[in-house]
């Protein structure tokens, strides 16, 4: 019946993806996305009816586990590695030592010697979960391993000497990490998942080789998105600690992208009208994320726009974006809309435009005096937007002598103000006295002034 719930395991899917019935079933069927099937043909990207008896077959087919050879128990001591710490079962310095059932294995929990052989863990038959991130290896010794481990589904890659290609189309992987640095080319197995990504240069490229062009892939990156190719009709893109990001980009690279998962330090993203691109976009979740208006998105013709969007979560971003969500979202069913925490104008300019509020990452700054520094250049703001209107209001130059004050009196416990605190301190004088509509002759003799209070 319209909208009835299908839960993943019918699909034999480990995730927890619902499938919602939108309209009245042809008899015996259920409505599904074939890129959680994994068809062996292609077939056209989106939803359609399929028997239920189709779904058993599929999922039995392209989601069986691997058949592992039974081998005898016993101990594998790996050459060129030691323990790097002390546990209830590991001594530092002592040979690493595993059994060959073992289940996961982390290269932080080891030193390696710069000529370690990562064939060794293909004694391991046991592996579900392998981490080498930080062990030198070649991209043959990667490929031969994966196909000497069938029960290794959780691998994060080790560091290559240059940017390979790397070819796993014969693993049975479904959850793959990759650093940019090391890869630049990779072509995938058609059980993966996920693909997370690591990439501290967001200029380099990475190409995807995947079945039916990521429609059953997630990716998962942080911070920064390189530009990605091969992946047009990606099943999902999630992106975490967000602090600038042009949707252009995701709209180009990802046309066919179906969900969107946006998390923000918060962030600044630009380009937000090119979300309209997004025509088979379904999910969208924001977060944290500002720098962009109602009119960008979802701009005029609110109901008419993103038709297969049946769920939005939006959550601290632009009032006036939040209210045009609502409006999106309105008389569509059915849906999922989480709309929270909209943010006005005043609220942006003492957070997300506080010059100080980045102090709370630097670690030669207590957490609590960032915290602290943060609040006075607040109620230092309010306090100016409240004498503005205030005929009696005491002068710009006093409140803004005072906001110095405060923090020459927090920072002299642990004398934290160096350089870059002190340019983040004139910043804060300037927008202090755009605040206050000061003239720019009086924002320089501010900062003047300030410069010669600031206690180093």
């Amino acid at each position: 019946m319209a909208g009835e719930l299908f839960h993943a395991p019918l699909l034999g899917e480990n995730r927890p993806y619902v499938y919602r019935v939108t309209g009245p079933p042809p008899p015996g069927t259920v409505k599904v996305d074939h890129g959680e099937l994994r068809a062996p043909v292609d077939t056209r990207v989106g939803e359609q009816w399929n028997t239920r008896a189709q779904v058993h077959t599929y999922s039995l087919r392209f989601n069986q586990e691997p058949v592992v050879t039974p081998q005898s128990a016993r101990i594998v001591q790996l050459d060129g590695a030691t323990w790097a710490s002390t546990t209830p079962t590991t001594v530092a310095g002592d040979p690493v030592q595993l059994h060959t059932s073992t289940h996961s294995f982390f290269a932080s929990q080891a030193h390696f010697e710069p000529d370690f052989d990562i064939l060794q863990f293909s004694q391991i038959a046991g592996l579900y979960t392998l981490t080498m991130r930080g062990i030198p290896a070649s991209v043959e010794t990667v490929e031969s391993l994966v196909r000497a481990l069938p029960n290794l589904v959780v691998l994060s890659l080790p560091d290559f000497s240059r940017r390979a290609t790397l070819d796993l189309r014969q693993s049975q992987l479904k959850d793959l990490t990759v650093d940019l640095a090391s890869v630049g080319e990779v072509h995938l197995p058609h059980t993966i998942e996920q693909l997370t990504i690591h990439a501290e240069d967001p200029t380099q490229e990475l190409r995807i080789a995947t079945p039916r062009d990521g429609a059953e892939l997630d990716i998962v990156a942080k911070k920064k998105l390189p530009r990605i190719t091969g992946v047009d009709n990606l099943r999902l893109l999630q992106i975490s600690e967000i602090e600038h990001l042009d949707i252009a980009q995701i709209a180009e690279d990802f046309p066919g992208l179906r969900a969107l998962q946006l998390w923000g330090k918060p962030g600044i993203i630009q380009n937000a009208q090119d979300l309209l691109k997004l025509k088979e976009l379904h999910t969208l979740r924001l977060q944290d994320l500002f720098g962009w208006s109602a009119q960008q998105w979802p701009g005029k013709r609110t109901q008419e726009q993103m038709p297969a969007l049946d769920a939005l979560l939006m959550n601290s971003v632009p009032a006036d974006v939040a209210q045009a969500g609502k409006e999106l979202m309105k008389r569509r069913v059915p849906a999922w809309v989480d709309i929270r925490g909209p943010r006005k104008p005043g609220w942006l300019a003492e957070n997300i435009d506080n010059p100080l509020r980045h102090w709370g990452e630097n670690p030669h700054i207590p957490t609590s005096a960032a915290k602290k520094a943060g609040n006075i250049y607040k109620e230092t703001l309010r306090t100016i937007r409240t004498s503005t209107k205030a005929p009696d209001h005491a002068p710009l130059q006093e409140t803004l002598r005072s906001f110095i004050a405060s923090i020459n009196q927090l920072a002299a416990k642990k004398n934290f103000i160096d350089a870059g605190e002190r340019e983040d301190i004139v910043v804060a004088l300037e927008k202090l006295c755009e605040a206050a509509g000061a003239s720019s002759e009086e924002i320089q003799q501010a900062i003047v002034v300030g410069e010669e209070l600031i206690e180093d």
